[in-house]
């Protein structure tokens, strides 16, 4: 069952997978399970991680932004080490 999903669907998350296998099975599993479960059936997986633009929400980018001015404003190049 789990190489059938992993074959619909091969960028989805291990959470995505319990909650598909809890659908056709009927029984849950948590994305642990699901984790050991994959090299037991012979898949791969690979952890997937979001791009730096995608881990900031756009309100903390703009609350962010006028600090990253003010930050900006007070270093001074000739502290710099060379």
């Amino acid at each position: 069952m789990l190489v059938t999903l992993v074959a619909e669907r091969a960028n989805a998350t291990l959470a995505s997978y319990a909650g598909m296998l809890a659908e056709r099975v009927g029984r849950q599993f948590s994305a642990p399970v699901t984790r050991r479960a994959l090299p037991r059936a012979g898949l791969r997986w690979n952890e997937k991680t979001l791009h730096a633009s995608e881990q900031e929400p756009a309100n903390v980018a703009a609350a962010r932004a006028p600090r990253r001015d003010e930050i900006a404003c007070q270093v001074y190049p000739d502290h710099l080490l060379p």
